[in-house]
Order: C-alpha cells, then sequence, then structure tokens
C-alpha cells in the first residue's frame, strides 16, 4: 500500500469514532461502519499476517503450546462441533485471509465460502485456496455480512470467529445469518464479549475497554448477556453459550499472551549485511519490555551481541514487535487483575435454526467432546 492510500485508510479508520456516536439503528451508520472498518483491515491485513499468520482469532491454550497450534486446534474443534461433512455448503462469516477455511475445509472436506467486506483480504485467501488444492469446493463472496447477495436457506452450517463485532447493528446481523441457513441448521460464533465481572462504574475497566474498541475497530462491545439476546432475538435457539478461556484455558496461557509480544520469532540479518560480532545469527522469542532474546539455537544471546541488537557501529540488527499491539490490547500491569477478569475475547456460541415445524424428538444438544479439544 502506497504512503498516500494508507493515510487515507487511516483518516477513514479515525472515523469510527463518529459513526459510533450514533444509534445503531441509523441507516448511516449500518452503512458506513462496515466501510470503515473495512478500511481498518486494509492497514492492518499485512502487519496481523506477518505477526499472526492467517489466522486472526485467539483461542483456548494450554501450556507449552503455540498459538498457532492452539488455533488449528480449536479451528478443527469447530468443524467437529458442526459435524461438517464433504456434502454440506457452509459460510465463515468474516472470514479474514482464510486462515480457518483452509484448515477446516481441509479436515471436514465440506464446501466453505468466505464472506468478507475486504477485497485484499479476499485476495489473499484466494492465494491461499489456490495453494491449498481447494479452489474447487471453496470460494469467497465480497459482501456486507448484513447484505449477503444470496437466497435464503443457501448454507447448511456457519461459522464465525471474532468478525460480528464489528457489525454496528448485531441483531441485524444475526438475522441475516438466520435467513442464510436452512431449517435446522447450527451456527458456531466465536466472538469478543465482556463478561459478567465488567462494572461500567469502574474507571479502570471503562479505560481498557475503550482502548480495545478503538484500536480493534470494534465499536460498543457487548456483554455476554446482549450478545446471546441478540442472537436470540434473530429467531435463533441458544444450544451452548460459554467462555471458553474460563472453561478451557490455563492461567498459565491467558488468551492475551500472544499479544504482549511473547509470540514475535524473527530471524535477523545486519542492515549492513556483516555477521554480528559474535558471529551468529539470532531470533527474538520476546519484546524488548519482556527481554528474552535468544539466538537460533535456543541459547541466550551474549552481552556483546545483546550490544548490538540495539547498535553497534554500522551494524544493527531487526528486533521488532507489531506496532501498537500492546498499546492496542492495554497489556500492562493492569492486564492480569483487570481484563483477564473484565472481557472475554473467546467467547463460544452454538445456535440453531428452529425447523418448521419443530422436528420430533429431542432438540440438538452440544457436543462436550469436542468442546472439550478446544
Amino acid at each position: 500500500m502506497k504512503q498516500t492510500e494508507l493515510q487515507r485508510a487511516l483518516a477513514d479508520y479515525r472515523r469510527l469514532g463518529d459513526i459510533r456516536k450514533l444509534s445503531q439503528a441509523d441507516t448511516q451508520r449500518i452503512s458506513e461502519q462496515p466501510r470503515l472498518v473495512s478500511r481498518f483491515y486494509d492497514v492492518v491485513t499485512r502487519f496481523y499476517e506477518y505477526g499472526w499468520g492467517a489466522t486472526f482469532h485467539f483461542s483456548p491454550r494450554r501450556p507449552g503450546e503455540s498459538l498457532r497450534a492452539s488455533q488449528r486446534r480449536h479451528d478443527l474443534a469447530i468443524g467437529e462441533l458442526l459435524r461438517l461433512k464433504p456434502e454440506m455448503h457452509v459460510a465463515d462469516i468474516g472470514c479474514g485471509v482464510g486462515g480457518p477455511l483452509v484448515t477446516i475445509a481441509r479436515a471436514t472436506g465440506a464446501s466453505i465460502t468466505g464472506i468478507n467486506f475486504n477485497a485484499h483480504q479476499i485476495r489473499r485467501g484466494e492465494e491461499r485456496v489456490r495453494r491449498a488444492g481447494l479452489d474447487g469446493s471453496c470460494a469467497f463472496l465480497y459482501a456486507d455480512y448484513m447484505d449477503v447477495p444470496l437466497d435464503d436457506g443457501t448454507f447448511d452450517a456457519l461459522y464465525s470467529f471474532e468478525a460480528v463485532c464489528h457489525a454496528p447493528n448485531r441483531a441485524l446481523a444475526f438475522r441475516e445469518q438466520y435467513r442464510l441457513l436452512k431449517p435446522g441448521a447450527e451456527a458456531a460464533i466465536v466472538d469478543w464479549c465482556l463478561t459478567d465481572a465488567f462494572d461500567s462504574a469502574n474507571r479502570e475497566h471503562m479505560d481498557i475497554r475503550a482502548r480495545i474498541e478503538r484500536h480493534n475497530a470494534t465499536p460498543e462491545l457487548l456483554t455476554a448477556g446482549e450478545y446471546v439476546e441478540a442472537v436470540q432475538s434473530a429467531g435463533f435457539e441458544v444450544i451452548e453459550a460459554v467462555d471458553q478461556q474460563a472453561e478451557y484455558g490455563h492461567p498459565a496461557t491467558p488468551w492475551y499472551m500472544a499479544l504482549q509480544g511473547r509470540e514475535v520469532v524473527i530471524v535477523a540479518r545486519p542492515h549492513s549485511g556483516r555477521p554480528c560480532p559474535d558471529g551468529r545469527g539470532y531470533r527474538c522469542t520476546g519484546t524488548a519490555a519482556h527481554g528474552a532474546r535468544r539466538d537460533i539455537g535456543g541459547r541466550p544471546i551474549s552481552q556483546r551481541c545483546r550490544g548490538c541488537t540495539r547498535r553497534s557501529g554500522r551494524t544493527r540488527h531487526l528486533y521488532t514487535e507489531l506496532p501498537g499491539t500492546r498499546a492496542q490490547a492495554g497489556v500492562d500491569g493492569r492486564l492480569e487483575s483487570v481484563l483477564g477478569s473484565a472481557t472475554s475475547v473467546t467467547r463460544m456460541l452454538m445456535a440453531q435454526a428452529p425447523l418448521l415445524p419443530p422436528a420430533p424428538g429431542p432438540r440438538s444438544t452440544k457436543r462436550p467432546d469436542a468442546l472439550d479439544r478446544m
């Protein structure tokens, strides 16, 4: 992206603050907010791919498990939860660059259509699908997921990872999802929510909430209860709503761990092309705030090499993290006590479009075996 286009995209993204002041039912907000969110992703997608790969969502993590391993495990569990099969046509709402889509399609054989309002991300997703050899069964649709140009009952199932949080009107978004599903079809939705511990009278809670909303283009995050009500208002029967971090996470690997910069792994070379003073290349496994610099063999970097990491004569090493991630997430000394209890970005919700007329026998329930593997 050229500098002038980047500046225009940033200017558009910053307008979200003004749009947020409008009612969720305001037609201007409903039409304009998706475009401004798309401009946000014009700016950040390359950074996200650099730091996160092709999967832009959090997952309950286990000790010793990498971010990508946890995301893959999570994606596979969603496919299993929905009992996806080769003959099924599935929607990925807000599909990003197609990382989960490829993982789930490979594992289940289902045909998946990724719905996205960002042209750059769709191009990246199409490239990824072609490389995976899935272009005969998977596709992308450029559309606002609150107004999808497809017939009623198009999909056999639907899932979404941290995408509906960008919608100006959640109830409208869920009504569209309901319309797109066949009667009796199920949806699995993972999204950002405020937990019951969130206190709107607590200035610290409100400050962290404001920073999350501003720097992630998620105006007006809902509480978990409000989110469930929005899903039900669309006509869905809620099968299961669970805070995945609380149920399946681990205290040693909180959901925000990746935002602390501990995930950055960079093979670095001097700008001059010369080796570093002690003759070794190295990779970073931490940020400047966390230390933990190690070489490519996993050994601590020597004092001499650590010095040239900053600057040593004409030799300068690359040592970085994604710009703004610590500030955006409010990752500081207050995070563990405030954000860890006040918000959850891994809220899992299973919903079903009721059968008309109701099917005989018991209704669907969650599959504990799939959920336990998240």
